[in-house]
């Protein structure tokens, strides 16, 4: 709460004379009042240093101790104004006024994070307006939601025009901005605090409880505007560091916070949205780990250090706030990212089975979720299958249904189910735009895998490029939480645009060598090594499996050692390719895949001993597959730059050898990664 050390001496509000505030943001509070009206303002001036010391002294009186002059108000509007100052700087609370029907919303202002900087913070109105009588083109009233705006203070003729219009007193809100010093180290259009009192409406009044006084739409609206800047801006890091700095900002005003307000300030698959209402039973404030578990998310996002975000999820996961359901969310979410698997598997199994402890049935439904997405990342595909469909069927909760849906089909899709992911799809309305959708991400994931699997790659390509729009429009960089370049840079190679899918991989690599964790590194190798035939041996095999072994991504293992299989007997290899189709199939069998199982039973029987693939030139499958995307021959030519006769002579070779009728029946030929 602002109090000046030095006060310049001034005039009622209607004198002629009143000293003009300075626009920004030099100023700090002078006094002025109004009798006729029964306002009491405090307005800025210029030249001192905002100091908090005068506050502490006079929180006991009813009186306000200034140096020069006392403020000239009725005793009792003088005695009203001092009560809501020492209950104010008390409570630190936002508090609602009331007479006649009408109101006044003033907000405090909690501790700043740091003493050096709080010492220097220059706290400035943004706006105060009444929402009927505002004018939008006035600069008094306007809503500034970055600091490059110049803040304007309340300006007599607000009050005049109030009178005029027959109201003395109305319902406005106060909203501010915390600004460092030019020569800090913070990031000054993102900093956000609130404001100590800076007018009352005289006579009689009473307190009412905070309850939505300040909606969350409101308190970080500012942020928020921000954050989208930055990330449109490519500063993602910037981005998540202050989006932590609004999340702590707002924990250490006693008011607390909930669940909506922190929507979006950093970026978790299935967390809540801006604008989202909470339900009567949800409006509780969020513990102080919850913003733990967020930083451990952030680091995530940002690609920060593997070692701290490991360190503050499980920090989160052992501490009282692990039974609200935010806080056990994100944390787990952070574990899986950073391929701690195990623990995360026990972690949701504690919370799942441990129904007494856990503090309510959406705890406990959300932990069932992570169970079987993390039953997925292992490999289960059929536990977590059974697992979603249960939950579906049993009802989820309205924020995070997108998301099951998504979970779902990518589960449904690596056991074959291709019908039945394609009819949840559409059934849930996830096969067209995704505007209200806010799992965008994850449901252009689940759709471009189902695009993928039924051939139609420049359909997955377009949904997996659109999937990383939406993370990096979030500040998600980091591939551990989707791998969107590594599957578009597949499907980009699977329709001709070798460029492209180069520079998707060769960034995946970097990206995820900078994470560090072995599940993205192995994901990201595996493919770039596909696309590039960059291997000598099996070297860059060797080295994609040994650190998806180690992250104990059993899935990606699985499909990383089939398409080698695949490749390898392409390239004549066929023996080195039969010890990749058999690690392919243990795998599968262990996990109880049965699609995978006879996929790679087919694949070890045509290429083996006497199988007719190996009769085929790599030519001659390239021709093939563009037939089975539904290219006419000029076109394949075209793409191929080859002949026409070249391609007419490799499709009759391919019929012939594999038996096939014509292009319908390469439906089932199981093509190599080409």
């Amino acid at each position: 709460m602002l109090v000046p050390e030095h006060v310049h001496q001034t005039r009622e509000i209607g004198s002629p004379d009143v000293r003009r505030a300075e626009p920004f943001p030099m100023g700090v509070a002078g006094g002025h009042h109004q009798r006729q009206g029964a306002v009491f303002f405090l307005e800025h001036h210029r030249p001192a240093v905002a100091v908090h010391r005068d506050v502490e002294r006079t929180a006991g009186h009813h009186h306000l101790q200034v140096r020069r002059p006392r403020f000239a108000v009725h005793e009792h509007v003088q005695h009203r104004v001092q009560r809501i100052r020492r209950r104010f700087l008390v409570g630190r609370q936002v508090v609602r006024i009331r007479r006649e029907g009408a109101e006044l919303t003033v907000a405090g202002d909690g501790p700043m994070p740091d003493d050096r900087l709080q010492r220097r913070v220059l706290f400035v109105v943004i706006r105060i307006g009444v929402p009927e009588l505002v004018d939008e083109q006035e600069p008094a009233f306007r809503v500034h939601r970055f600091l490059a705006d110049h803040p304007h203070p309340l300006r007599p003729k607000f009050f005049e025009h109030l009178r005029q219009r027959g109201r003395p007193s109305a319902r406005f809100r106060v909203y501010v901005q915390c600004i460092p010093p030019q020569n800090t180290d913070r990031t000054p259009t993102v900093q956000f605090a609130s404001l100590c009192v800076t007018g009352i409406i005289a006579g009689p009044c009473r307190f009412e409880p905070p309850g939505d006084a300040m909606p969350p739409v409101d308190r970080l609206a500012p942020n928020r505007g921000a954050l989208a800047e930055l990330a449109r801006l490519g500063r993602w890091s910037e981005a998540n560091n202050a989006a932590l700095e609004a999340i702590r900002l707002l924990q250490s005003e006693p008011t607390g916070v909930i669940a909506a307000e922190l929507a979006d300030l950093v970026y978790v698959a299935g967390g809540p949205r801006p604008g989202q209402s909470p339900t009567a039973g949800e409006r509780l404030i969020v513990p102080d780990e919850r913003a733990i578990a967020m930083q451990a998310l952030s680091v995530v996002n940002r690609i920060g250090e593997l070692d701290e975000a490991v360190e503050a999820a499980e920090t989160a996961l052992s501490s009282p706030g692990r039974w609200e359901v935010g806080t056990f969310w994100y944390a787990v979410l952070a574990l899986v990212y950073a391929d701690q698997l195990e623990s995360a598997r026990e972690h949701c199994a504690r919370a799942v089975h441990n129904a007494t402890r856990s503090s309510s049935e959406r705890h406990r439904h959300a932990a069932a979720v992570l169970h079987a997405r993390v039953a997925f990342l292992t490999g289960d595909s059929v536990t977590a299958a059974n697992r979603f469909t249960g939950l579906l069927a049993s009802g989820v909760h309205d924020q995070q249904r997108g998301l099951v849906v998504a979970w779902t089909v990518a589960a449904l899709v690596d056991l074959g189910a291709l019908e039945d992911a394609g009819d949840l799809l559409r059934q849930s309305g996830l096969t067209g735009p995704l505007d209200d959708e806010g799992d965008r991400a994850e449901v252009l994931w689940s759709r471009g895998l189902l695009h993928e699997a039924v051939d139609r790659p420049q359909a997955a390509f377009d949904d997996f490029m659109a999937c990383g729009r939406e993370l990096l429009k979030r500040s998600v960089i980091n591939p551990a939480v989707i791998p969107w370049r590594s599957a578009a840079a597949r499907n980009a190679y699977a329709i001709e645009r070798r460029d492209i899918s180069l520079a998707l991989a060769r960034e995946e690599v970097v990206e995820a060598n900078r994470w560090g964790a072995p599940n993205p590194i192995g994901r990201a190798l595996g493919v770039d090594a596909l696309i590039t035939d960059s291997y000598e041996g099996a070297a860059p095999l060797d080295t994609a499996a040994a650190l998806l072994e180690t992250g104990g991504a059993n899935a990606d293992l699985r499909d990383l050692w089939y398409d080698f299989g695949a490749k390898l007997s392409l390239e004549r290899h066929f023996a080195e390719g039969e010890q990749a189709f058999s690690a392919a199939r243990h795998l599968a069998a262990r996990s109880r895949n049965r699609f995978w199982v006879d996929r790679i039973d087919t694949a070890l029987r045509c290429w083996g001993e006497g199988g007719s693939y190996r009769e085929l030139s790599r030519q001659d499958f390239r021709v093939a597959y563009l037939a089975r995307l539904g290219f006419g021959n000029k076109d394949i030519a075209a793409r191929l730059h080859v002949s026409l006769r070249t391609v007419e002579l490799c499709l009759s070779t391919v019929y012939r050898k594999l038996g096939v009728p014509g292009r319908g029946g390469l439906r089932s030929v199981l093509f190599p990664p080409l």
